[in-house]
């Protein structure tokens, strides 16, 4: 194998997922399980995730690099922001790969915008419809929300659907 063929194959993939053991519920393992197989890939990955209960025994066991963020939302999205620029600093990132639109994907618009490195979104189909039928929800998902997603999905390197 040629070291051009052999540097493609082994990136540095930032990893982002808002549902990540220890929290018991099946996305998070499947997140969980994604991130062994990509790591397994010859790849660099670093994980961040929301800081639960019990996340530093499970980190520590994990085998995996994993940074944990607050689950504060607003806070959140700046905290992610500037953690996302510190890692792809740290360990030149090649791609960023979300598991969700928002709040991952909607950070790696906006940073992607600056560093020019491409993000991958992994969405289940119902993370895309979003329902306005309730007066919170249309104050939820207002135009400017709206807007992000279009502009994270249309910047997106690769949209995976489940």
């Amino acid at each position: 194998m040629t070291n051009e063929v052999r540097n493609v194959l082994e990136m540095n993939i930032l990893f982002v997922a808002f549902e990540y053991p220890p929290v018991p519920y099946g996305s998070a393992t499947v997140s969980y399980e994604l991130a062994k197989n990509l790591s397994l890939q010859k790849n660099k990955l670093i994980i961040i995730a929301p800081f639960v209960k019990n996340a530093k025994p499970f980190d520590s066991n994990a085998d995996l690099v994993t940074y944990r963020i607050t689950t504060i939302k607003i806070i959140r999205e700046v905290v992610l922001f500037f953690m996302i620029l510190y890692l792809i600093v740290k360990y030149n990132i090649n791609v960023m790969y979300n598991l969700t639109w928002y709040p991952a994907a909607a950070v790696s618009y906006f940073v992607s915008i600056i560093t020019r490195i491409p993000y991958v979104i992994n969405v289940y189909a119902a993370d895309y419809f979003e329902d306005r039928s309730t007066l919170v929800n249309k104050i939820k998902y207002n135009f400017l929300r709206a807007l992000i997603k279009r502009l994270a999905f249309d910047r997106a390197k690769a949209i995976i659907t489940i």
